[in-house]
């Protein structure tokens, strides 16, 4: 509480560690002045032989602070290096969480780590393959050649390089050409089945969340790969989870721009590697030739027609009606051309609570102590919530009337569609009803 004044100014407190910094000789020695005054005032003392003045690097909360930048502290790494191969989850764990620490230096450390990450999932059995060891050689590797990133100058003049794959999520932070920090991270399961579009933008809003600190009231750049995400923020059509993300991105200062994936060496286009699993590759491409703004949900036989110019593959033409006729927005407006069903139809879904309402009489039951032999059912069609009135089957319509007013109407509003099988009962009490609004 003390240095709170010069907190993030010029001064770093973690615990009873303090560090101050200055980018020059003179002020340095007017802070250091400043810093000991205070504590003074505070009746604060430092031991002196514990105390380092005029450090040009220092290590701090395991990191060596340089005047060019920051890396990892050379003694964490050795402990790093020195880990033997995890033999449990538990040493799993710790491993991962030591080397967590130093993700941000190492780029694409949700990709190298997967292996050793799976083992962590839930019931899943511990089985240390070639595939575990590679993943864990690796990582100390990279991180014994991690490199020196930039400390940020607070100036402003932020650039973010963004990239998605079916894999993962990247993002790479930059000011004045030099690199602050490297982010990844994997797709969780429910994002593999995202278009390409809708990834991209996710990469986006993953680098805007974990760079909040840096980019909240600054102006950026953001590179991306796909053209059409610069004009997103104007365009009308948008998903449920494009809105979402918008008014996320609404709270920063930003301007997006078109980076082509073969100029985008920064992020190295985390998509573009070597495809070994052929059914993941085919599924982007139906994914891509399917939902894509431009494709407009084609039938199964319009899409094969397109794909086949460019793709070939044994199973093709049924893989793609296999996969029109599971896309769930195809089979909500797909035109319908059979018969009807008689006389009776579907309702159809509300799109508000307790927007259509149907209700219904429970009669002939045992008389309780307040004389109620019948129960009123009243159910919101769209979230099945449903009222349990009391009632007598005597009951007058007036107060069969203002009963509905008072738990029905009053609570919920007047519904725009009321649907029963007793029509005679239910006009003459909405007819009550209406007089009394």
């Amino acid at each position: 509480m003390a240095l709170m004044p010069f907190l993030d100014q010029f001064v770093i407190v973690f615990i009873d560690d303090i560090l101050y910094f200055s980018s020059s000789r003179e002020e340095h020695e007017q802070r250091l002045h400043t810093v000991l005054q205070i504590l003074r005032e505070k009746q604060l003392y430092a031991k002196f032989s514990k105390c380092e003045f005029w450090m040009e690097e220092i290590a701090f909360i395991g990191h060596v602070i340089l005047k060019d930048g920051v890396q990892p502290d050379p003694t964490k790494v050795k402990a790093i290096m020195e880990w033997e191969p995890p033999k449990n989850v538990s040493e799993v764990r710790s491993f991962l969480g030591l080397a967590g620490n130093y993700k941000r230096f190492v780029k694409d450390f949700s990709v190298v780590a997967k292996p050793l990450t799976n083992l962590l999932k839930k019931n899943a059995p511990f089985n240390w393959n070639d595939k575990c060891a590679q993943s864990f050689e690796k990582l100390k590797k990279r991180l014994t050649s991690a490199p020196i990133l930039a400390l940020s100058s607070g100036d402003g003049g932020y650039v973010v390089y963004t990239d998605a794959s079916r894999q993962e999520l990247g993002c790479v932070l930059m000011q004045h050409g030099k690199v602050i920090a490297y982010a990844s991270r994997q797709l969780r399961p429910h994002e593999m089945n995202y278009p390409t579009h809708d990834l991209e933008l996710a990469a986006i809003v993953h680098a805007l969340k974990i760079r909040r600190h840096y980019l909240y009231g600054e102006t950026f750049q953001i590179f991306t790969d796909p053209k059409s995400l610069k004009y997103i923020p104007t365009q009308k059509e948008l998903n449920l989870r494009q809105r979402r993300w918008i008014e996320l991105l609404k709270d920063y200062d930003y301007t997006i721009d078109y980076h082509p994936g073969k100029a985008n060496i920064v992020v190295e286009a985390l998509g573009r590697k070597t495809w070994t699993n052929l059914q993941e590759l085919r599924m982007q491409i139906m994914q891509e030739a399917h939902y894509a703004s431009y494709a407009m949900h084609r039938g199964s036989s319009k899409m094969y027609r397109d794909l086949r110019p460019y793709y070939w593959w044994p199973t093709m033409k049924k893989d793609v009606a296999e996969f029109v006729a599971r896309c769930l927005t195809c089979q909500q407006v797909k035109a319908e051309h059979q018969a009807p069903a008689g006389k009776l139809h579907p309702l159809s879904i509300p799109e508000w609570k307790r927007e259509k309402i149907t209700m219904d009489f429970v009669i002939g039951l045992p008389r309780t102590f307040r004389k109620h032999d019948a129960i009123w059912v009243v159910v919101d069609r769209l979230t099945k919530s449903a009222h349990f009135l009391p009632i007598r089957q005597n009951d007058s319509l007036d107060k069969l009337a203002e009963l509905y007013v008072s738990k029905i109407v009053r609570l919920h509003g007047i519904p725009t569609s009321i649907i029963s099988n007793r029509d005679l009962d239910l006009l003459l009490i909405s007819r009550e009803a209406s007089k009394g609004l």
